[in-house]
């Protein structure tokens, strides 16, 4: 009888098991692997005229009510995650904000056709909820609620469509990076301690059911090359440009590695 194959079988299954449980300690425990993600590439072919990446963004630190509840939700929840973990670094509970896009690799004459496709896009204020806690790597991020990502996602299409029919590429589409959220900050807890109870504690600061904020935030505009793009009062989503092909709708599975927050 060839004894090999049984061989093989019994050396994995003891290699498996020593991984496992020698000396009564895991040296492999089960990891909780936060969000993938993936954004711009680490190089642009042109490094000397061509930013790596170029955000549109909309702040969420405002006066509203909406803006203050999140404000101070945020806070409590890093207050909560760094009494049982330790402190967390990259706090940016004074810089919240809220990522419309992640265009890569563009120029600076590129960047202003950007600014003008953005332009010719109307679109009406979204108002946005923060209600769930995920990780990207050691980044915790709160994403938009549902509806939001929806309508959030539409502008950015539109806003892509725009920026195409200028003849820009569009290196990553919307749909195929992160879902819509605010950073939070990033938590590096002991090397015996999961991300998932991390993320488990910051998401028990959140009541049953609810939100960060429970007032929806107006996001009535965006920042992108130190130019400010607001929404039309009373517009529906329209622009010039040819529809592109279709793409993916976004998911809260995109792939997230380096997070730009």
């Amino acid at each position: 009888m060839d004894r090999g194959p049984r061989l093989a079988v019994l050396i994995g299954v003891a290699l498996c098991c020593c991984l496992r449980h020698c000396d009564g300690a895991s040296l492999m425990p089960a990891q909780f692997d936060c969000t993938p993600a993936t954004y711009c590439a680490p190089q642009c072919l042109d490094n000397t005229t061509q930013t790596q990446m170029a955000g549109s963004e909309f702040s969420l630190m405002g006066s509203s009510t909406g803006e203050q509840q999140l404000h101070s939700a945020v806070v409590h929840m890093v207050a909560a995650v760094s009494t049982r973990f330790g402190n967390v670094t990259n706090n940016v509970a004074n810089g919240l904000h809220l990522s419309f896009q992640y265009l890569c690799c563009t120029n600076q004459s590129e960047r202003r056709l950007i600014g003008q496709a953005l332009a010719s896009v109307k679109w009406k204020a979204i108002p946005v909820r923060f209600s769930r806690v995920v990780c990207a790597a050691s980044m915790a991020l709160a994403l938009a609620d549902p509806q939001a990502q929806g309508a959030l996602f539409g502008v950015v299409s539109a806003f892509e469509e725009a920026i195409a029919a200028r003849g820009i590429p569009i290196e990553q589409f919307r749909s195929e990076q992160a879902p819509f959220h605010a950073s939070l900050f990033n938590a590096h807890p002991p090397r015996a301690v999961n991300m998932q109870e991390v993320i488990n504690v910051a998401q028990s600061t959140i009541p049953t059911g609810g939100s960060l904020n429970s007032v929806p935030i107006m996001v009535d505009s965006f920042t992108f090359d130190g130019n400010v793009y607001p929404a039309t009062p009373g517009s529906d989503l329209t622009t010039n440009s040819q529809s592109l092909a279709k793409r993916p709708s976004p998911s809260e599975k995109a792939t997230l590695t380096d997070h730009p927050s």
